[in-house]
């Protein structure tokens, strides 16, 4: 799967956020209000759920995260995180439904979004993960640092805060580190963050394109997700298909994706038999 997630971690705010979420461990939690104790109130897990067990085992065992655990309650609530460390995630049962491929696109992308510190580009609320992402330019950088961090779009209440929070926890050797990192940040400018953050969400795209093998499928489920709904292009309506990919530049990239090059070596790859994740010989 390495040959399908976009190396977003070799971004300057990629590895700084990484960098930052080892550090943390499991006090980011915090991120989310803390660490809750209990399961979800009425809850199951999706290896439980009649409907989703088996595609969520497979998803799961394709992107290697088995210490990821997905929680299902009733409704359509949309993906979030229940605990950072261990991951879990919570999401509705009518969310997670639908067509078979669709349903695959919605696993692999939810549970790719829960790798790591990819959690603070997809579920982790904007303001505090641009926050957070402030704090450690102005720890590195004192004053100056938060005039790059109002850039960024943090709100300087909110990164005073996690100045304290994430200062206290670092020792020299990290803060040597974090300066490093930064110093690279601020050299990219203060879009890093926001391109940063759109590439691990296409890059979740990708992925559960890939795994469902149905582009239709993709599509769907992402039209869907859009505020307010998308209306689907006519066959031959090129214009409306401008639109929506003005309006969902997700759909614009994976459409790229999936009609470029890179995706194309890919399916040379697979023709010889590489690095076929598991549920890659069952859905072409």
């Amino acid at each position: 799967m390495e040959r399908v997630q976009r190396d977003v971690w070799r971004e300057a705010a990629g590895t700084l956020l990484r960098a930052v979420f080892g550090w943390l461990g499991e006090e980011l939690d915090a991120l989310f209000g803390g660490a809750p104790t209990d399961a979800p109130a009425g809850a199951r897990l999706a290896e439980d759920e009649p409907t989703l067990a088996e595609d969520f085992v497979r998803v799961r065992a394709s992107l290697g995260l088995q210490a990821t655990r997905l929680w299902v309650v009733d409704g359509d609530r949309p993906p979030g995180i229940w605990r950072v460390h261990p991951v879990e995630i919570i999401a509705g049962r009518a969310w997670l439904s639908g067509p078979p491929r669709e349903r695959i696109f919605r696993l692999a992308r939810t549970l790719e979004l829960g790798r790591g510190p990819a959690i603070l580009a997809a579920y982790a609320p904007e303001d505090e993960a641009r926050a957070l992402f402030g704090a450690a330019i102005v720890l590195a950088l004192g004053e100056d640092g938060m005039s790059f961090a109002r850039e960024v779009g943090a709100q300087p209440a909110l990164v005073s805060g996690w100045v304290e929070f994430l200062g206290s926890r670092l020792d020299q050797g990290r803060r040597d580190a974090l300066e490093r990192f930064v110093g690279a940040v601020v050299a990219t400018g203060p879009a890093s963050f926001h391109v940063w953050a759109g590439a691990v969400r296409q890059a979740a795209c990708r992925v559960g394109h890939v795994l469902s093998g149905d582009l239709a499928a993709a599509l769907a489920a992402l039209r869907d997700e859009a505020p307010g709904g998308l209306r689907a292009p006519r066959r031959d309506g090129q214009e409306d298909l401008r639109a929506l990919f003005d309006r969902a530049p997700l759909i614009a990239e994976l459409h790229g994706y999936v009609f470029g090059e890179e995706l194309l070596a890919l399916r040379r790859l697979l023709a010889r038999g590489e690095s076929r994740p598991p549920m890659m010989g069952r859905l072409r």
